[in-house]
């Protein structure tokens, strides 16, 4: 799949110029889609795995998608503080939940797609208190 016809940004390793990563970035700026060393190979090539972001109207990562994988590899939900409920009158404007697909391989070409399930929940609790009670 690769970078959607955009140039990426490459970089490179400075004692033999070896790709390192490559970074596509949209129009205003924000990182779009990323090509990293994924079969540690060490090196960045056509068998390494690209991976694509998808933003909110805040320009916050909501999704992660592999290649042309249908179904998300991990999804994130803020916190929305603030009076109006989207949080710009507030610090308190962090990831508070992130569900990830666990168990279909980020790069495994043995697990070619993901399966659509995200099976690992991470989750923000603030203002919890352990006081002990079991």
């Amino acid at each position: 799949m690769g970078n959607r016809g955009a140039t990426p940004r490459k970089v490179n390793d400075t004692s033999d110029q070896s790709l390192v990563a490559e970074y596509v970035y949209n129009g205003l700026g924000y990182r779009i889609s990323v090509h990293q060393d994924t079969d540690t190979d060490g090196d960045v090539d056509a068998n390494d795995k690209w991976y694509h972001f998808v933003y909110d109207d805040n320009w916050r990562i909501v999704a992660t998608f592999r290649e042309d994988d249908t179904s998300p590899k991990e999804q994130f939900v803020y916190h929305n503080a603030g009076l109006d409920g989207k949080g710009e009158s507030s610090y308190i404007d962090s990831v508070i939940l992130r569900d990830k697909n666990a168990n279909s391989g980020w790069t495994s070409a043995l697990l070619p797609v993901a399966d659509g399930t995200l099976e690992e929940r991470r989750y923000l609790c603030q203002n919890c208190i352990d006081r002990g009670h079991r």
